[in-house]
């Protein structure tokens, strides 16, 4: 009996082939440590600077592939195409065969060696400008008056009885905010949360539009997924 078992084990091991990782879930992926930071700091600039490599990469499915595409905010360092079984596909405008690796966590963690160095972790964040411009200024406010601002997770603000769009623009000085397509700037100084008028010539006004205190933080922000 243990012997025909044994060999339906065989079997059924030879159908299913090679053993598969877990699929990724399609989006942006920030480096743990760099999330790890923003949180620390409330800071582009001083997270950016504190991690080595670049900090962003771009998963694409398609089929049983996955396109992984590692870079910064505005450019890519390298891609691999990653296979069901946890191989990386050869390139085609290259002989050699890949060098770099990928190791799926599960569909929402990796870490790999594309683009060179040390292995690096990244968390799935879905789309990376949001998560970082929730970070920094996401949550429930209320102004002198009372009125109540939200600044949601999905760039989405609702103040003044309609909704706005909101996002932290990360090809622009690190106190910028952009509201509706309009420039301002901003600072969080005493626990409020201050933004300003920009002169034509890039000078924020000397006092604030808005003076809103925090009441409520993003709590999808506080933790690491």
């Amino acid at each position: 009996m243990s012997l025909l078992v044994s060999a339906l084990l065989v079997a059924l091991a030879a159908i299913r082939g090679p053993q598969s990782v877990p699929r990724l879930v399609a989006g942006d992926y920030l480096a743990e440590e760099f999330m790890k930071r923003m949180k620390a700091t409330r800071s582009v600039e001083q997270s950016l600077q504190g991690v080595p490599g670049d900090i962003l990469v771009r998963v694409d499915a398609g089929g049983d592939d996955w396109r992984v595409t590692r870079g910064g905010f505005s450019s890519e360092c390298g891609a691999a195409t990653l296979r069901r079984d946890g191989s990386l596909a050869p390139d085609q405008a290259a002989a050699a065969a890949p060098t770099a690796a990928v190791t799926v966590v599960s569909s929402m963690r990796f870490s790999t060696t594309l683009c060179g160095g040390e292995p690096t972790t990244f968390l799935h964040v879905g789309n990376h400008g949001e998560w970082i411009s929730t970070l920094l200024v996401g949550g429930q406010y209320k102004d002198p008056r009372g009125a109540k601002y939200i600044f949601g997770s999905s760039g989405q603000a609702t103040f003044a009885g309609r909704r706005h769009v909101y996002r932290i623009p990360l090809d622009a000085p690190a106190d910028r905010l952009e509201l509706d397509g309009v420039r301002y700037a901003w600072a969080i100084e005493g626990g409020l949360l201050k933004i300003f008028v920009l002169s034509e010539n890039g000078e924020r006004a000397a006092e604030p539009l808005w003076v809103l205190r925090r009441m409520v933080t993003n709590r999808s922000m506080e933790g690491i997924p």
